[in-house]
């Protein structure tokens, strides 16, 4: 399989984390991440951290576990001081005092009672008004994780005797002695949202549902897998983190492996989590959090022996497959996830490849910045300028239903007749300028795109389409056609023209009507009937429903920051699959769309309170006598003297999904 490369963002000491090696992730209810780190504890927004360390009251800095309980309190396990919970303002230590024994908490959970409990060195203990008990029915030995189950079953995960199930028909020890467990060291427990308890060990992993513990097969080629966590995602999807080989996700029938050669930072994964809005959070070594998101798009950044690419080319054959040329000369096309490269000494050394036409696998048309080729078995046919090209620059071939080839040229349209070796210009250079683009409509009509504007190509002749030169509308790149017969123009910087024949007078699309970006660049209609719209800065989808029958231009837009990475579309760099797979020429190589998995996001923002004001001026409320939050430092149960009666609130919106455009400070509110 070609390298894949997937979303991913990366947060380390840079980005304000205290530490690089991120042991747990949990999720508050105001949408905050908290982290655990060997530097301390870390509160992020998405785009800030705060981090807690001795200094503000912890006992050890050294964070190994953390859980929210019900009562939306944060407790807090270490490697060598036992436990805290954080309320409020204040940390509160669980130590020897507190009846646990010496060193560290690796699990903590909360039964259906609203009972906590810690997995340590020497046993499981719960606690008991204000002190921890020992768990008697457990023997006295180190657990990795502690586990109550929706039905509140207990599972304790040891670190050498395998896994413990304490139900009300007693206790059960799993191990790889007398089950299906792979191994006796018992990293983590997970019950996936189908009741299943996912059992991961330092040597595979194992399941549980419907009384049966099996052995869960990893795919090959997986060596060691170490497995340290669990998490469903919100397609229903089990994601496996492994210590050492990054991170699987299984759809109940594949897996797919997620590496540092599918864009992670290492494959060094310690904890993985998804958030309420369906990101997944990956806590590393070494290189601090990690967030896989928008998982609709993928991509090809590195195809082998060509490293980032710039696709110019794009196109696919009968059997489905695509192909694709750069703007140095090479070419290929895809089956099964791989990359089949073709010969690169057919043309000149740094030759762009402008668009591909596959008549079938054994007869490929190449149009370059070298004139036209033919790939045939054991065969090349060039043609040039001296075979009577205007320009050896041949943007696109059609086909023509009497056996002509037409051919968009740098210097004009251009005609090959069958089993001729000679090309016949068809007009001078000065009608069209470049010509870019053709289609053939559902009517079987010839369009022309073109520097000067749109043209019609019949009765062997070229001339301006009627009705469409009047709006103005120049450099025409790319055409397309929806199931009513409308046809698109993108003219490059201009917008997008639509026309349909019902119609007295074309309708123009552009930055004075709500498109955002004018330099179009492709356009493609696919078989849910949008609009895709490749631009010199991502890509737009666009509903021709709302488009036509209300006029409205209803669009999401594709940029780096919602997962599209190529940032700028080739010309005429769109085309779909007939698996509904959308594939994108960009200038940083391959990529495609997966349109079952584009989900938008339905969780609104948590407001958050960040700064009280009083009479408009920056108050420090802490020098007036109020208590403050130490995480927000702003006035707890804040109560004025009526002369004091003027307040303003500065708040922002939490998105993990995306951060920055919508975490934007609103404007003050006044009470």
């Amino acid at each position: 399989m070609q390298a894949q490369q997937f979303n991913f963002r990366n947060w380390s000491l840079e980005q304000g984390l205290p530490q690089s090696q991120v042991n747990d992730i949990l999720q508050d209810h105001k949408g905050q991440l908290w982290l655990a780190t060997l530097g301390g504890l870390s509160r992020f927004d998405g785009s800030t951290f705060h981090t807690y360390t001795k200094r503000d009251g912890m006992s050890s800095n050294s964070i190994s576990c953390l859980l929210l309980d019900s009562r939306q309190r944060i407790w807090i396990g270490t490697t060598d001081k036992g436990l805290m919970l954080l309320t409020g303002n204040n940390f509160y230590a669980y130590d020897l005092e507190a009846g646990l024994p010496p060193g560290g908490v690796y699990s903590i959970a909360e039964d259906n009672q609203g009972t906590i409990w810690a997995a340590t060195d020497s046993g499981v203990y719960y606690l008991a008004k204000n002190a921890f008990m020992q768990h008697t029915e457990l023997p006295p030995i180190r657990y990795n994780d502690v586990l109550f189950t929706a039905t509140n079953e207990l599972w304790a995960g040891s670190n050498s005797q395998g896994v413990y199930s304490i139900t009300s028909k007693g206790t059960t020890n799993y191990t790889s002695a007398n089950s299906s467990l792979p191994y006796n060291s018992v990293n983590v427990l997970n019950q996936s949202p189908d009741g299943t308890i996912w059992i991961g060990t330092a040597n595979g992993a194992a399941t549980f549902r419907q009384n049966k513990l099996e052995h869960f097969e990893l795919p090959a080629g997986i060596t060691s897998p170490n497995i340290r966590d669990f998490t469903t995602d919100n397609y229903g999807h089990q994601w496996l983190s492994l210590n050492l080989n990054g991170v699987l996700k299984y759809d109940g029938k594949e897996f797919q492996h997620l590496t540092r050669f599918s864009g992670l930072r290492t494959d060094r994964v310690n904890c993985i989590t998804t958030d309420r809005e369906g990101n997944i959070w990956i806590g590393t070594t070494g290189h601090g959090l990690m967030q896989y998101r928008n998982p609709w798009f993928v991509h090809f950044f590195d195809m082998g022996q060509v490293k980032e690419p710039v696709i110019s080319a794009l196109a696919q054959d009968t059997k489905g497959r695509v192909w694709l040329g750069t703007d140095d000369g090479y070419a290929a096309y895809m089956e099964g996830g791989i990359l089949n490269w073709l010969q690169t000494d057919i043309w000149p050394k740094g030759t762009t490849l402008h668009s591909m036409w596959v008549a079938h696998e054994n007869d490929v048309w190449v149009c370059t910045s070298k004139g036209l080729y033919r790939l045939g078995p054991g065969k090349v046919t060039h043609y040039s300028t001296a075979q009577g090209l205007p320009s050896a620059e041949v943007f696109q071939a059609m086909l023509m239903r009497n056996g002509d080839l037409l051919l968009a040229t740098a210097a004009g349209l251009a005609v090959l007749p069958p089993n001729q070796q000679f090309i016949k210009p068809l007009h001078k250079p000065q009608l069209t300028g470049n010509v870019y683009a053709l289609h053939r409509d559902s009517q079987g009509r010839i369009w022309v795109g073109a520097e000067k504007g749109v043209f019609r190509y019949e009765n062997n002749a070229l001339a301006a389409a009627k009705g469409l030169g009047e709006a103005g509308f120049r450099e025409i790149r790319t055409i397309a056609e929806d199931e009513w017969g409308t046809l698109y123009f993108g003219g490059f910087n201009y917008g997008i023209m639509a026309w349909h024949d019902k119609w007295r007078a074309p309708k123009v699309y552009n930055s004075r009507n709500g498109l955002p970006n004018e330099g179009i660049k492709s356009l493609f209609v696919d078989n849910t009937n949008h609009l895709w719209v490749g631009t010199s800065r991502g890509v737009l989808k666009v509903q021709l429903d709302q488009l036509l029958t209300r006029g409205r231009i209803s669009i999401r837009s594709y940029a780096n920051q919602e997962g599209f990475r190529g940032l700028e579309v080739s010309n005429k760099g769109i085309t779909q699959t007939p698996d509904g797979t959308v594939w994108f020429a960009t200038a940083k190589g391959l990529t495609m769309y997966l349109p079952d998995m584009d989900r938008r996001n339905q969780v609104y923002p948590n407001t958050i309170l960040t700064n009280i004001m009083l009479f408009l001026k920056p108050t420090d409320w802490a020098s007036m006598g109020y208590a403050t939050d130490s995480t927000t430092e702003l006035p707890v149960n804040l109560r004025l003297p009526h002369h004091q009666n003027h307040l303003t609130f500065d708040f922002h919106g939490i998105s993990l999904t995306c951060p920055r455009p919508c975490a934007l400070p609103l404007p003050p509110q006044r009470t």
